[in-house]
């Protein structure tokens, strides 16, 4: 008997009563409960599994097949961008274009040989598309933004540690083009628009943070100093910032106009972004400078460090899971947003938090049991919905979630439209 159920949009399996559970009478919508047969009643008229609350079941709607006491009943929504991949060796990269399109960038995680590397189109049916751009022989987390001519474009690092090399990419007219930025043992980091709308990037070696600008044709690199998985920013007044650690202290270094760095420390005992964050600086609510990092002081955990009249405040957010496999965050006018994931793999969870109005206003679970969320990659639109792209390395497929919110249905019969 096949006892999971899917379905069209909302991928989500169930151990159906059918299978053994208290409440399982025959699959046919004809039989009673407690073995009274006599009287003629359908109990499970859905053909759910579930008797209805009349025969003394669950089924607190025994008219609807989606609705019973096992079913998702999500404030997200779940899509396949592309099953099938390998899983375990995969990134994820997300972002949306001026036109509102989704765009995911990702490997297919080959353990052994070459790993392809592939773009992703959700249509307008919310189906994806992908198309395979080259192959390495491992990728590093992309990143990825939109300019101000419209085109996609991508930093990311190929080759296997100690001989990598960053490549820089755009899409146009329908075709990826790829050009190295450095190489040796540089690993991409951040893409960025500085307050002209020019192109940068900040990449790094184990020792050093170079800060890159490209002039339309080529990059001119600057050192920024010695830190390690760095990230870049652009201020509201069009600064731009790099943070990161060195050693045991978080920096935050500031671009003046003559191209010279000037760094201060943030807190010691900080290792940001060891797990590969590809993004989790932001100025935003407001023109504060945010930071969401790996905290190593007591046990691993995120926090959430905010700069406010030269001031840093500091949260320790305990409603997250340590980040084991990545996080994500991103901004929009009002809102920070932050998705993480946390070992083990079979009972671990994909969350979700937002801070907005000075708190931390929402937390909840993406998704969680029997399938998983590695290297979450997220964007929010213009309208403040979340989606995310993660690897599924437990069903080997590629993800795509959106936060829905409350529909008006109590789809698991729990009192609760969740």
């Amino acid at each position: 008997m096949f006892c999971g159920r899917f379905s069209s949009f909302v991928l989500a399996s169930s151990l159906l009563a059918a299978c053994g559970g208290d409440d399982a009478p025959p699959l046919d919508g004809t039989t009673t409960t407690e073995g009274d047969s006599s009287t003629g009643v359908v109990c499970d008229a859905d053909l759910d599994g579930f008797n209805s609350i009349e025969c003394g079941g669950t089924d607190c709607d025994d008219a609807d097949p989606t609705i019973y006491p096992e079913a998702p009943d999500s404030a997200w929504q779940f899509a396949s961008v592309d099953a099938g991949l390998l899983g375990d060796m995969m990134v994820t990269g997300l972002v949306i274009d001026g036109a509102g399109t989704l765009h995911a960038i990702y490997s297919d995680g080959a353990e052994s040989g070459p790993q392809g590397l592939w773009h992703a189109v959700q249509g307008s049916d919310g189906t994806w598309t992908p198309t395979q751009i080259t192959t390495a022989e491992a990728y590093g987390d992309p990143s990825l933004l939109v300019d101000g001519a419209g085109a996609l474009r991508m930093l990311i690092t190929t080759g296997a540690p100690g001989a990598t090399q960053v490549q820089a990419g755009v899409l146009q007219g329908g075709a990826w083009s790829l050009e190295v930025v450095g190489d040796g043992t540089s690993t991409a980091q951040a893409l960025a628009l500085d307050g002209a709308g020019v192109l940068v990037a900040v990449t790094a070696t184990e020792t050093e943070a170079t800060y890159w600008t490209h002039d339309g044709s080529a990059w001119t690199p600057e050192v920024v100093g010695p830190i390690a998985n760095p990230v870049v920013v652009r201020a509201p007044d069009g600064t731009m910032q790099v943070v990161g650690p060195n050693a045991s202290v978080l920096q935050y270094c500031q671009r003046d106009d003559d191209g010279t760095w000037d760094c201060a420390d943030v807190t010691a005992n900080s290792s940001v972004g060891a797990y590969g964050a590809e993004s989790y600086a932001r100025h935003a609510p407001g023109a504060a400078l945010h930071l969401i990092s790996i905290d190593t002081v007591d046990t691993e955990r995120l926090v959430h460090r905010h700069l406010d009249d030269d001031t840093w405040g500091l949260t320790a957010l305990s409603f997250l899971p340590s980040p084991q496999h990545g996080y994500s965050v991103v901004s929009d006018d009002s809102a920070l947003h932050v998705a993480a994931w946390s070992e083990p793999l079979a009972v671990g969870a994909l969350a979700y938090a937002k801070f907005s109005g000075g708190d931390w206003s929402l937390d909840e679970t993406v998704i969680e049991g029997d399938r998983n969320g590695w290297e979450p990659s997220m964007v929010v639109d213009g309208a403040g919905t979340p989606h995310v792209v993660f690897a599924e390395t437990i069903q080997d497929d590629l993800l795509y979630a959106v936060r829905v919110g409350a529909d008006g249905i109590d789809q698991d019969c729990d009192g609760v439209d969740n």
